[in-house]
């Protein structure tokens, strides 16, 4: 995974500077001079930046709907993240001690700003299209709100203008699991210690239960299923189903996930208000080329239709070139990369989208 270090301190929305400033990327295919086959991919919290090889980005790859033998498709870890580059666990070689805890608060607009200049780097000015949803979805706006002259298209699902409530409630229990954890030991822990934390199993947990929809764990557990594996005589104090087993169990998708990148990455999204970070942006927006679209779904309650709805509105009113489709899937929020059938009766249109020329 290719590195690139910037060739200045980065001056942070905190108004503190991080120095040094690497970024970690991955780019498939070859960027034409003029940028008209680069697509950017923003990825969400906990996902990473191999998009290509990823299961979950199902319509990326070779003769899919995001073709990586036409497309160039470039990704960027996002600061204080676990997935490369700067970040609480970030080392450039063994011998040297990751900052943890005593690296700074960034934001979304800190990591855009730093991707930009990376983009700069690979010659490239102008591109294709951004994409990203939820975690992914904030850097998609943010993209377009610091360069609103850089893409032709936004395809953004399931998004907002600013972190929600519920995501922030959610976070603040999350911090607090890690955190009150002893293994964490005040951000000092070593890295086989991570393994043995039980705030994080318990973090993992609440995340799989927030993340998956009540329609979801009933295809996992149908009723007969239940029916047939749960144990009625054991002792209400001790595990009696599948269930049991399966919250607790770490996704393969988060391994190699880091306690203070992770609490780095929630504060990063629990500060995103862009309306704040970019007081004239509607104003920025008027003269705004960027062909948006926005995909939210109907059963996302973490971020609903009427949110990109606001947004839809308010952009038409701007004159933006906006248009809004609603999805609808039982798996509510993140349907985008876990339900395929919910996206299939827009693919023609986004297919159309994106290599029209």
């Amino acid at each position: 995974m290719p590195i690139y270090r910037l060739n200045q301190p980065l001056k942070l929305e905190s108004d503190k500077t991080l120095s040094p400033v690497d970024i970690a990327y991955t780019i498939s295919g070859n960027p034409n001079t003029d940028g008209s086959n680069v697509i950017v991919i923003c990825h969400t919290l906990t996902g990473g930046i191999q998009i290509k090889s990823s299961s979950k980005w199902w319509f990326v790859g070779p003769g899919k709907l995001i073709d990586t033998d036409y497309f160039c498709v470039i990704a960027m870890a996002a600061l204080g993240s676990w997935h490369g580059g700067s970040s609480p666990c970030w080392r450039e070689n063994k011998m040297e001690e990751p900052l943890g805890v005593d690296f700074p608060t960034v934001s979304v607009i800190d990591s855009v700003r730093a991707h930009h200049q990376l983009l700069t780097h690979l010659g490239i000015c102008h591109a294709r299209a951004v994409i990203g949803g939820s975690f992914g979805g904030f850097f998609s706006y943010a993209w377009l709100a610091l360069y609103p002259e850089m893409f032709d298209l936004a395809l953004i699902f399931q998004s907002a203008l600013r972190c929600s409530a519920h995501t922030m409630a959610f976070f603040s229990l999350a911090k607090e699991l890690i955190c009150s954890d002893p293994a964490w030991n005040m951000g000092k822990y070593n890295k086989e210690a991570i393994s043995d934390m039980v705030g994080i199993r318990q973090l993992l947990a609440l995340n799989r239960l927030i993340q998956l929809s009540h329609a979801r764990f009933e295809e996992l557990f149908p009723a007969e299923y239940r029916q047939n594996n749960e144990n009625i005589s054991s002792h209400f104090s001790l595990k009696n189903s599948k269930i049991d087993e399966f919250m607790l169990s770490a996704p393969k998708s988060l391994q190699g996930l880091d306690p203070n990148s992770f609490l780095c990455l929630m504060q990063s999204s629990t500060i995103f208000n862009l309306e704040k970070s970019v007081p004239n942006l509607w104003q920025r927006w008027k003269k705004m080329k960027t062909h948006l679209v926005q995909i939210p779904c109907a059963q996302d309650w973490r971020y609903p239709v009427s949110g990109m709805l606001d947004i839809h509105r308010k952009a038409k009113q701007t004159g933006l070139n906006s248009h809004l489709y609603v999805t609808r899937s039982p798996y509510g929020h993140g349907s985008f990369l876990h339900d395929h059938a919910s996206l299939k009766p827009l693919l023609p249109l986004l297919h159309e989208l994106l290599y029209s020329k």
